[in-house]
């Protein structure tokens, strides 16, 4: 395209017509595929040129709307530049151009650990909830300032820190120390009392490798861990993460023998550890993995002990922020839809989650300029590693605010989560599901979009019945396992498949459960047994019983 004006010209190359989808939410949106590339590893050698990308990349400002986007330029999903985009984006737009054949772009404006109130103006967030008091402290200067003196509080306490830790002093790490004394635990044993307290934790083992083996590159795969960790091999460091969430991958290059593997696990905010339920793997490149925990237990000893770290404020999960910056610019930007990925940020506390979302996608949509924009939002999945917050509370206001709006559909990922991750690896199954749902809302495919939505619960006294009807079941329920409920005051009742969309439980004589409530699936870590025909799993729900 070349663009003449007064005797100038611009010429504009590579320029393609496709469709655009606009991403937003928190981390599990943002998260790239290098971050899942364990497992999937043909997406090292995969990309596509026509899918195309663009990521925010302005900072935050609780004062006023901006009206330019900052972060480009757009960069096609391949190469090295695959690496960087939404892994949930890049499966949805493989599907996409494998299904429709258009180029994709994806404007990615997720962030991590933002709240949904990031994503909502000031004026509306104040219509449906309440606004922070200190909100309109929060300048410029303040956060840059604030940023700054978390930073250097930061590196004050590592260095003081360094200066405690005996293992550092005492060259821990080092393949000849004597830990014949150590502190001897098995993976089981990872959050007992030794990692409990701010400080530093070291483990040591000797990784025994067999000789068919030897000569081979590998890498280390540990998981993830509370809090940040340097690791060892042979006294060398290899690898070394700063926070709890990424998983530790550490590439080691070619092993010619047994090792010595040494991890300085730094505790920042009391209870640490290695995650529970996590595998600590030698993946060599000829295939074969070992296990490192079948091959004995670790040593153990604490290196420091501190305060703890002081929290730190993080500007980018503040309410109305992130909405100035990344969402306002976009006024009248045309898009075919929305795919949202949020909530992990608000399962402290739910209530009025279901308000602030309906908000939120009315305000997106005259942002957008576009009434019945469609918007396509993720359900949470399965998750257990936090205790204080309401994972099930949070998924069921995600339901309440599905079917208000028009063009609005939310997808299930119940069973696409790992228990002990709260960054699940299996993105493609979730991005595929944004797919089959935008099939049907913005590409005329047939079949349904979603999974088994409940409507109503009610009660037949005459056959001492509760039944819970459906929406979405496609050619009928199917139940995979036994099928559980929970009704208050009574406990749990086994519930059966009646009909083409409807599920019923048999009750005592006497019973009378009108008015009390009914549930599915109501745990942190709930795994699904109920789906329709097109395998798509049923929605966690809390009902009241009419």
């Amino acid at each position: 395209m070349t663009v003449a004006s007064q005797g100038e010209s611009l010429t504009i190359e590579d320029l393609y017509y496709g469709d655009v989808w606009l991403l937003g939410g928190q981390s599990n949106m943002e998260l790239p595929v290098r971050r899942i590339l364990t497992g999937f590893p043909d997406l090292s050698t995969h990309g596509d040129p026509l899918i195309r990308y663009i990521k925010s990349d302005a900072g935050v400002d609780f004062l006023k709307r901006h009206r330019d986007f900052v972060g480009g330029p757009w960069r096609a999903a391949m190469e090295e530049d695959l690496y960087d985009v939404s892994a949930v984006g890049f499966f949805f737009a493989e599907e996409v151009r494998r299904e429709e054949g258009v180029p994709v772009g994806l404007v990615m404006t997720a962030l991590g650990g933002s709240c949904i109130g990031s994503w909502l103006s000031e004026q509306t967030l104040a219509r449906v909830s309440t606004l922070p008091s200190h909100l309109h402290d929060l300048g410029q200067e303040h956060v840059h300032r604030e940023e700054e003196r978390f930073a250097a509080d930061e590196r004050r306490y590592f260095s003081e820190l360094d200066s405690r830790d005996t293992g550092l002093a005492e060259g821990w790490e080092e393949p000849g120390l004597d830990d014949t004394s150590w502190e001897r635990i098995r993976p089981a044993d990872f959050n007992r009392s030794c990692f409990s307290g701010s400080g530093s934790v070291w483990l040591r083992r000797t990784v025994h490798l067999p000789k068919q083996y030897r000569g081979q590159s590998a890498q280390l795969r540990l998981g993830t861990m509370v809090d940040a960790d340097q690791t060892y091999l042979n006294g060398r460091q290899v690898g070394a993460v700063g926070y709890q969430y990424p998983p530790r991958n550490y590439d080691l290059g070619r092993l010619d023998d047994d090792f010595q593997l040494s991890i300085r696990l730094k505790m920042l905010h009391g209870q640490g550890g290695l995650t529970e339920g996590k595998s600590h793997l030698l993946v060599l490149s000829g295939g074969h993995v070992i296990d490192l925990d079948d091959q004995g237990p670790w040593a153990v000893r604490r290196g420091a002990e501190m305060p703890a770290l002081r929290g730190q404020t993080f500007f980018t999960h503040l309410p109305v922020g992130d909405f100035n910056t990344a969402i306002s610019p976009l006024s009248r930007y045309q898009v075919r839809g929305v795919l949202f990925y949020q909530g992990e940020g608000d399962t402290g506390s739910p209530e009025g989650y279901a308000r602030k979302m309906i908000a939120l996608i009315d305000e997106w949509r005259r942002i957008l300029d576009d009434p019945y924009l469609p918007f396509i939002f993720a359900q949470l999945p399965n998750y257990g590693l936090e205790r204080q917050r309401y994972w099930p509370r949070l998924r069921d206001e995600q339901r309440k605010a599905a079917a208000v709006l028009p063009s609005t559909m939310m997808i299930v990922t119940l069973g696409m989560g790992e228990d002990n991750d709260l960054h699940p690896l299996d993105k493609r199954s979730v991005g595929l599901s944004f797919a089959k749902a935008a099939g049907v809302m913005s590409y005329g495919k047939q079949g349904e979009p979603c999974g088994p939505m409940p409507i109503l619960a009610s009660w037949d006294g005459g056959d001492h019945l509760v039944r819970v009807s459906f929406a979405h079941v496609g050619d009928g329920l199917v139940q995979t396992d036994q099928l559980l409920m929970d009704i208050s005051g009574i406990g749990p009742v086994k519930a059966f498949i009646r009909g083409e969309n409807e599920v019923e439980s048999l009750l005592q004589e006497g019973c009378d459960p009108r008015g009390e409530t009914i549930r599915y699936a109501w745990v942190d870590t709930a795994k699904p047994v109920l789906f329709n025909s097109e395998n798509l799993p049923a929605s966690p729900f809390e009902l009241e019983i009419h």
